[in-house]
């Protein structure tokens, strides 16, 4: 008896720890809202209580700044601190102190560089996150990207509870918990910040569904084609829209009665996130049925808009006052102009059937018009109002970023009218769009899909790359930026550069000014040649030197006359510098690896 009361004691102390410190986190933490001085932390936590978070720029935790707050029980046990006074463009370590009792679930974060500051930056971006293969999130938390940019449909709530969730507040805090705690999702959230946006399947926007339908009308011959469309009710859009503002740790919201729309600054980048999808005219209402005929047209009226006035004077306002090099618009649906091509062919061809995807389910042409017609190119009069307006008042170095499609792509601006990168398939059973609509394009009367809607490449162009991918931006300071598909095994789907309006071609030496090296061709593939002019001294040794836009220098090479050539395979896709010699002159060029 003695020796089980001994046991008895051994066992009760061993608990008493456990006992004492019952609350401990179990989700998050989640950064967001970053600035250079700032951000807010996310956590929720097994019971309300108070706590304390510990912050640090160094890791050991020699010396360490506090925080005190309390998860609260009205909130479902979460809260949202915000830590200021914070250094610019340093690394900050969090842990979390609860009744006498560091919890083991720490995080960082790096906060901006100050406005206007030209410096490396990368971001990561993505949509469309449902199905258990979560490879993505571990490769793109191994490239440790300044901010990840999700652009909606996380988790798909819609389905994945059900597209009533939003009806009751407790469903859809089930909702953010699920969100935060996919095992690969939550990891790499301890160390990215975050930044999101609602899509239609996080149970947001004009409509609950709206989907076309098809059946075959045997007395008639023919195939009829009908939509499906139903309104959110009002309880559903308050829930979200609540759930939002309480459980994101995301930046100030302008106007909740208009949408989720906000923008932040980072460096020299400036970010505008849209609401397209609460903020918009149904897309079914561009739609008009002939019952005659029994066919569908595409009318959208002027007053057929994606954003309301409100909102797009607020884009407007925002990007004639930005002082960044680069301005990015992000939203959850793609903006490519030449997509309206898409929604006209389905039009014609909504009286026949025909497969749009590996898994063999079979589309009608109205389908196809209305998928796209949700789209910017659906709105033509918001589309062209923003078009004018950038070219009117010379705004340049805007690129897109936008998500929902289920297929990563991208495209120069040539197409599309600005620059975009189209990431939408983080998690999903297939990233064949393009693929299909390339194999289906002489049927459609549309040229090659790659050279007239997305001509930087993507998943299943000139590929057979069907993975699930993430799309990357790297900021080279104010000169270029990098953009890329990386799939989920750390593989380029494609990349592209583009480069800033302010940056000239080629700059003489001061001493020579009607003297200039010629480096051709830009942008280089293989080969870059340097080729001094014929009025000059070609018997000089040419020599250069490559350095990336991190000052590193990257290729060497000389030669004894006039023409250099470089070998450039080895070179990653991006913006270079390139220092050319000859005798005593000095000349400095720029180029563009594709």
């Amino acid at each position: 008896m003695k020796s089980l009361k001994c046991i008895s004691i051994a066992l009760l102390t061993f608990f008493i720890p456990w006992t004492i410190s019952a609350q401990i986190i179990t989700h998050g933490p989640v950064f967001g809202s970053l600035s250079d001085s700032s951000a807010r932390i996310y956590i929720r936590t097994s019971e309300a209580g108070s706590f304390i978070a510990e912050y640090s720029s160094d890791s050991l935790f020699s010396s360490f700044e506090t925080k005190t707050d309390s998860t609260r029980s009205e909130l479902d046990t979460t809260c949202i601190f915000k830590l200021n006074s914070l250094q610019a463009h340093t690394t900050y370590f969090v842990r979390f102190l609860i009744n006498g009792q560091y919890d083991n679930r720490m995080g960082s974060f790096k906060t901006f560089p100050e406005p206007d500051t030209r410096t490396f930056l990368k971001f990561t971006t993505g949509s469309c996150q449902e199905t258990a293969n979560m490879k993505v999130f571990d490769v793109m938390k191994a490239h440790r990207p300044d901010l990840f940019i999700h652009t909606g449909d996380f988790t798909y709530p819609s389905y994945q509870l059900n597209n009533t969730y939003p009806g009751t507040y407790s469903t859809v805090q089930k909702s953010w918990r699920r969100r935060y705690n996919e095992n690969r999702t939550k990891e790499m959230l301890w160390t990215v910040p975050i930044d999101y946006i609602n899509d239609d399947d996080d149970g947001w926007g004009s409509a609950k569904y709206v989907n076309c339908r098809s059946y075959y009308d045997s007395i008639n011959g023919r195939l009829v084609n009908f939509i499906l469309a139903d309104s959110i009710p009002a309880i559903h859009r308050t829930n979200v829209k609540k759930a939002y503002v309480e459980y994101f740790p995301g930046y100030e919201l302008p106007d909740t009665a208009v949408g989720l729309y906000h923008r932040f600054r980072a460096g020299n980048c400036e970010f505008f996130f849209l609401d397209t999808r609460n903020d918009k005219d149904g897309e079914a209402e561009a739609f008009i049925y002939n019952p005659d005929s029994n066919l569908w047209s595409f009318h959208p009226d002027t007053h057929h808009r994606i954003i309301s006035q409100t909102q797009m004077n607020w884009l407007k306002d925002g990007l004639s006052q930005s002082t960044a090099d680069w301005k990015f618009i992000v939203g959850g649906v793609p903006f490519n102009k030449s997509m309206r091509r898409l929604i006209e062919i389905g039009i014609r061809l909504q009286p026949y059937s025909f497969q749009l995807s590996s898994q063999g389910i079979n589309s009608t042409g109205m389908h196809l018009a209305l998928a796209f017609g949700g789209y910017w190119p659906g709105y033509p009069t918001s589309q062209n109002e923003l078009l004018t307006f950038l070219e009117t008042n010379q705004i340049k170095d805007v690129v897109f970023i936008s998500g929902d499609t289920h297929h990563n792509v991208m495209d120069d601006g040539k197409n599309g009218g600005i620059p975009e990168l189209n990431a939408s398939g983080l998690s999903v059973t297939n990233t064949s769009l393009a693929y299909y609509l390339n194999l289906y394009a002489p049927i459609f009367g549309q040229p090659d899909i790659k050279d007239s809607l997305w001509n930087q490449g993507g998943n299943g162009l000139q590929n057979m790359n069907f993975k699930n991918a993430f799309g990357e931006i790297e900021v080279f300071g104010g000169d270029s930026l990098k953009m890329c598909v990386i799939d989920e095994d750390d593989s380029p789907v494609s990349c592209f550069a583009v480069v800033n309006s302010r940056i000239v071609s080629s700059r003489p030496v001061e001493n020579k000014p009607e003297i200039k090296v010629h480096v051709f061709p830009v942008p280089t593939l293989e080969k870059l040649f340097i080729e001094l002019p014929n009025n000059y001294d070609l018997k000089a040794e040419l020599r250069a030197e490559v350095f990336d836009m991190m000052g590193n220098k990257v290729l060497t090479a000389r030669e004894k006359t006039g023409l250099l050539m470089l070998s450039t395979e080895s070179l990653v896709p991006g913006f270079y510098l390139i220092d050319v010699f000859s005798g005593s002159n000095k000349w400095t060029e720029k180029f563009i690896k594709k």
